[in-house]
């Protein structure tokens, strides 16, 4: 299957960079793509082209909380008569409010911290799963269908050299550990699961941590930049 033979998708974090950019793009490049784009506020996709509006469905999913993921899913499920590509691109670093930002030392862990960055960067992969998988069972195309998440580097336990940043890092392996697990089920049924690592976008997750102006920082990227890669390494393996 090619990225241009997409008719269905389901892309959560919408309003964000990363979410927000392949949503544009995907749209961009299936011109009979159908998108359910979920977000927090149910808002649909940020900076989208006007002319992209009517193939797109607005939809509010919170995605650590199960029960909105579960109505999200139905809603899809309403809308939409196959799910060929789920992509999860819902992720936090820090914020100011909900009072997270990423440790540097042990001394700094934090109960309400470790749950706020489990809850969105593992746990909703989880519920992601678990709700949507069945929707992409059913479709009946031959090709296989993709359940994508954005995770990290820094998820990487062998790539670790650095420290800090504990309860992020550990998230993010989280998440890895549940998209294999994905992989191993779901097999049989025709689905990929990917993990994938943007780099260090541009954009409002990464912004703290980037020089400025950030074109002059090597190792950060435009999200077009980004997502192109990503998007390649789904068709690989399709």
């Amino acid at each position: 299957m090619a990225a241009q033979s997409f008719t269905t998708a389901v892309i959560t974090g919408t309003r964000g960079g990363l979410g927000s950019a392949i949503s544009r793009r995907l749209l961009t490049l299936n011109p009979n793509l159908t998108l359910a784009a979920l977000s927090r506020d149910g808002s649909g996709v940020a900076g989208l082209d006007p002319a992209h509006k009517n193939r797109v469905i607005p939809i509010q999913c919170d995605i650590t909380n199960e029960e909105s993921v579960r109505a999200a899913a139905e809603q899809v499920k309403a809308h939409l008569d196959d799910c060929q590509l789920v992509w999860n691109a819902a992720g936090l670093l820090h914020s100011e409010e909900l009072g997270v930002k990423p440790e540097k030392s042990i001394r700094n862990i934090d109960p309400h911290m470790m749950h706020q960055q489990f809850a969105v960067n593992a746990y909703g992969v989880a519920y992601l799963g678990k709700h949507f998988m069945p929707l992409m069972k059913q479709t009946k195309s031959r090709d296989p269908k993709v359940f994508a998440s954005i995770s990290a580097r820094v998820g990487s336990i062998e790539d670790n050299q650095a420290g800090g940043w504990i309860t992020y890092r550990a998230a993010k392996s989280a998440q890895n550990q549940i998209l294999q697990c994905l992989a191993l089920e779901h097999a049989r049924n025709n689905i990929v699961c990917a993990a994938l690592q943007p780099g260090t976008v541009i954009s409002n997750l990464s912004k703290p941590f980037i020089a400025d102006p950030p074109v002059l920082h090597l190792k950060s990227y435009f999200c077009i930049f980004s997502l192109k890669k990503c998007i390649f390494v789904c068709r690989s393996h399709m």
